[in-house]
């Protein structure tokens, strides 16, 4: 009886005499695949399809990388076991030196020297080495980053993708909302994958708290995207639709939102956040954020009764990011009834709600309508343009 291709799998695959390596970087796969061959050349033909390899080995370089990067993270791990005994300029030294090394290694050259400003330098370090630095030495390198507030570095480390949802990211969320960093919050929302249910919690019932100083900030960042959008939709007296497109978004989604409801905007706009985890986080809301987060979609569908013909224009222009994180009106209803899902019982036994659930009622029927309006003078004109005859959608 012939083997299964289970069994082949495990005969090529099993050996005692494994060694375990910790890998920190990111590998060069060709220098480690070139040295694979068949374990028994001369007798391939006789052999299943599957079978071991030998002479698997990473490069020199790779090694020097790993070696670096494993005792770099011994040193920090130790120190964050007594956060108070962690010094802002031990740190950096440390990571200072860990990254000229690391560039070193590999023949990048870094500017400014390390011997300048430490900030700067480990800040452009990371930007042309993230992949080599490795999401391992990045989790314990952005905890310190909050532990002593170089929120700049921390920045340049979540934009770089290196943190990455998991314990280290809710410790770090948990570090940011304790030091009212709501800008840092939202560039996690933006940049951070696999948000836990957990950590969703944490960042909408902070946005849904009274607005701190660091949410201004934010507010004042989609302002100066709007005014950056405007000088390109009328640069040179050449209009750009797309400019004024993304002039139009980013108007709604300024004007008459606070500061903590503009920071919502990334919650409910990102497409990385996966609706069950989101579905969750909603319902672990009370009474008063609900009630707030009613009140900021009631806003939306307000600004789209107004503005429907904004419908389907959120497209990224280059200097205008944030335009991709106006939510849409698919997003506004889908997470309103996420609301309604998860706190129906609190609708209907709290009146104060009854009326703001007929407003809302109104708003939807008023802009169903609109779409019914549109939809066969939709077909038609596409019909038109693509030139055909006879009758057109129905009509």
């Amino acid at each position: 009886m012939s083997p299964s291709l289970l069994e082949i799998i495990t005969r090529a695959t099993s050996d005692t005499n494994r060694a375990a390596i910790s890998f920190s970087p990111i590998l060069n796969a060709d220098d480690i695949l070139q040295n694979l061959k068949p374990r028994n050349e001369a007798a391939a033909a006789a052999n299943p399809p599957i079978r071991r390899v030998e002479g698997w080995a990473i490069s020199e370089t790779d090694a020097k990388l790993i070696e670096s990067s494993d005792a770099f993270l011994k040193k920090l791990n130790w120190k964050l076991r007594n956060p108070k005994s962690l010094d802002r300029d031990e740190f950096l030294r440390l990571l200072t030196k860990h990254l000229g090394k690391l560039s070193t290694q590999i023949g990048v050259s870094v500017e400014p020297s390390p011997s300048s400003e430490d900030v700067d330098f480990a800040r452009a370090a990371i930007e042309k080495l993230g992949l080599v630095i490795g999401r391992d030495v990045a989790g314990p390198v952005s905890e310190s980053c909050a532990l002593l507030g170089i929120w700049d570095l921390l920045a340049t480390l979540i934009l770089q993708k290196l943190v990455v949802g998991g314990p280290s990211s809710s410790s770090l969320i948990e570090r940011l909302i304790e030091k009212g960093e709501s800008d840092l919050l939202c560039l996690c929302i933006k940049h951070v994958t696999n948000l836990r249910s957990s950590d969703l919690v944490s960042i909408l019932k902070h946005f849904l708290s009274p607005p701190s100083h660091s949410m201004v900030s934010v507010k004042k960042e989609w302002e100066k995207q709007g005014f950056l959008a405007i000088k390109k939709a009328t640069k040179d007296g050449k209009p750009s639709k797309a400019a004024a497109n993304a002039a139009v978004l980013l108007m709604m989604a300024h004007d008459g939102f606070s500061p903590f409801e503009i920071c919502l905007h990334y919650v409910f706009s990102s497409p990385d956040i996966d609706g069950l985890v989101l579905s969750s986080a909603v319902s672990m809301l009370n009474g008063v954020e609900v009630s707030r987060l009613v009140k900021y979609f009631v806003k939306w569908l307000r600004k789209y009764e107004r503005f429907p013909f904004v419908i389907g224009l959120g497209k990224s222009i280059s200097g205008l990011e944030d335009v991709v994180y106006v939510p849409s009106l698919g997003a506004v209803v889908k997470g309103l009834g996420l609301v309604f899902d998860e706190h129906f019982s609190y609708f209907v036994m709290n009146s104060g709600f009854h009326e703001e659930m007929r407003e809302i009622n109104g708003v939807v029927r008023a802009l169903a309508r609109e779409a019914e309006l549109c939809s066969p003078l939709g077909v038609l004109m596409e019909n038109l343009r693509s030139g055909e005859s006879g009758t057109y959608g129905g009509l």
